[in-house]
């Protein structure tokens, strides 16, 4: 993997492997997210690609990316738990191949996670495809109980520079401590519950965390960009799991 700068911050960060789940291997929007990996200033020690078995692979392109298949393509949940599966680093980042991330995205964010071995999450300021708007700084519950992007579709950008602790993350930029992933894994083995497909399960996964004791940070100096439509501010809330908390 190229990308300069970062050699003496490798020996003084923890390892990182990212995981990115995607439905080809070859799309424009997944070549734009590993140009972007390529160019960090602290290298990933790993990058797994979760892809759907029938896709064919471009191996001469991406040398340093591992592609691995995943058996059920359709559940995104599955793809990244095949992903972390994978991996084997104290760190894994989660990207969504539509997320473009800044050239010291992976040094800030490591870099920015305080001392404290009970912090277990951590994200960045993720920006809208554009840079204008914000598409999420953390996730939190409201008092209706409703799952929420902090900031969402807010036009100032600059009112997030503080960083600070929130109470989950956003799954298509998330770091997760691997040691809170393997102590809060569900008894089924799987670290996002398989059950929510790919809507809320990384809001569920913060809620398994913070009742477990675990923490999470935002750190506005890690910045990406998220090349999607525009969502909704409030994601519907299941109410047969929000019961469990």
């Amino acid at each position: 993997m190229q990308g300069g700068g970062g050699e003496a911050l490798n020996q003084v960060l923890p390892a990182v492997g990212v995981v990115i789940p995607a439905k080809e291997a070859s799309s424009e929007r997944l070549t734009a997210c590993l140009k972007a990996l390529d160019a960090q200033t602290v290298r990933a020690t790993e990058v797994a690609v979760v892809v759907p078995r029938r896709v064919p692979i471009p191996e001469d392109r991406w040398s340093w990316v591992r592609f691995v298949h995943c058996p059920n393509p359709s559940s995104f949940c599955r793809a990244v738990n095949t992903g972390i599966a994978a991996t084997g680093t104290p760190w894994v980042l989660l990207l969504n191949d539509d997320v473009v991330v800044e050239p010291d995205f992976v040094e800030r964010l490591l870099g920015g996670i305080p001392p404290d071995e009970r912090i277990g999450m951590g994200c960045g300021k993720l920006l809208s495809g554009d840079g204008r708007r914000i598409d999420s700084t953390g996730q939190f519950l409201s008092r209706a109980w409703t799952a929420q992007e902090r900031g969402h579709r807010s036009p100032y950008p600059d009112r997030f520079n503080v960083p600070g602790e929130v109470f989950s993350v956003p799954g298509a930029a998330a770091l997760y401590r691997r040691s809170m992933l393997e102590a809060i894994a569900l008894q089924s083995g799987e670290y996002f519950d398989e059950r929510f497909g790919a809507y809320l399960e990384d809001i569920e996964l913060g809620c398994r965390a913070q009742r477990a004791g675990w923490r999470a940070c935002y750190v506005p100096d890690a910045r990406a960009r998220h090349c999607r439509g525009a969502t909704a501010k409030t994601r519907t809330p299941r109410w047969s799991w929000l019961r469990r908390y």
